[in-house]
């Protein structure tokens, strides 16, 4: 934990912080996944009293700048600050008397400035999108609307050569309502009985949906020789790429199980002994209007069901 002056910033610890959280906030998270983000990835930090407020003081501060900063966030740190409990780990570390009179200056103005909230929030600086590589193990987020995101696993990646790799992932029956859940959960949540395994039609980082936030073991007990119907020529699972999306989407309810152009359409892409959620629903569980917004015009079901409605309206 290097110090190389009394600023807010001023600490390896601190300029980390803020480091990490402004790489997330400009390749576009949001803010309450950035916070939970931080928490995590500084955990230990947060445990030492020593250095706790090292990261505590900028997330603030930078909460702030993107007005993101909440009222519990903003409480604990008017307590460091008004207790003195900043000032007295610096002192236990060995700051003199002037390096603390300048501390206890530059912690009264960060309080004073995020006390007020912010008219703007800070703008996302444009990026060069680094192609980030990915290893097996990896976990993602997986957003199917702005409330509901569950969770998925490379467990499987296939490279031909620079030009030709596969992506395999294994997706689980969890449903969150944010990011921020996610990652709250991703370092113990259960991984071992995905409800499904699918090579995807394209690098998962090429998906709006997908985002990397984490690695885990690779180990599932309902699936132990799932690559042994990995192709090993082709590296595709079932020798196929599949529409993850939509599946996801009818298995959490968001699309009719039954819109596919096959009744058990799902039942068969799914691990066997995976069983059906309670919230699921099928074709009479939304209006005509609804499977509309919803559906394909080409939907097969779709284009049934109003040529039946035609036809009883004509009787």
């Amino acid at each position: 934990m290097g110090t190389w002056g009394y600023g807010i910033k001023e600490n390896d610890t601190s300029f980390d912080v803020v480091e990490t959280f402004y790489e997330k906030y400009n390749d576009g998270m949001e803010p309450k996944a950035i916070h939970q983000a931080i928490l995590n990835d500084f955990e230990d930090s947060l445990k030492d009293i020593d250095d706790c407020d090292n990261v505590l003081l900028p997330l603030a501060q930078c909460l702030w700048e993107i007005c993101a900063l909440d009222d519990d966030m903003l409480a604990k740190v008017r307590e460091r600050i008004e207790s003195g409990g900043d000032i007295e780990v610096k002192r236990s570390l060995g700051a003199d008397d002037d390096f603390l009179k300048k501390r206890a200056a530059a912690l009264k103005k960060l309080l004073t400035k995020i006390s007020v909230p912010k008219d703007k929030p800070k703008q996302r600086k444009k990026l060069l999108k680094k192609i980030q590589p990915l290893n097996e193990g990896d976990i993602f987020s997986v957003k199917l609307n702005d409330n509901i995101w569950t969770i998925a696993q490379l467990c499987n990646l296939f490279t031909l050569n620079e030009r030709y790799s596969q992506y395999t992932l294994a997706f689980f029956n969890y449903k969150f309502e944010s990011a921020t859940e996610v990652l709250a959960v991703i370092s113990t949540i259960n991984l071992k009985n995905p409800i499904a395994i699918f090579t995807l039609n394209r690098p998962p980082l090429k998906y709006e949906q997908l985002s990397l936030v984490g690695k885990r073991e690779i180990f599932y007990e309902n699936a132990p020789d799932f690559k042994k119907d990995i192709s090993s020529s082709l590296g595709m699972y079932k020798n196929c790429s599949t529409d993850f999306e939509s599946i996801l989407s009818a298995f959490f309810g968001l699309l009719p199980w039954d819109c596919f152009g096959v009744d058990d359409y799902i039942d068969k892409k799914l691990i066997d002994g995976v069983e059906k959620r309670n919230d699921v629903k099928f074709m009479k569980d939304f209006s005509t209007e609804e499977l509309k917004s919803l559906l394909s015009p080409d939907n097969f079901k779709l284009k049934q069901l109003l040529k039946h409605e035609d036809c009883s309206k004509g009787t």
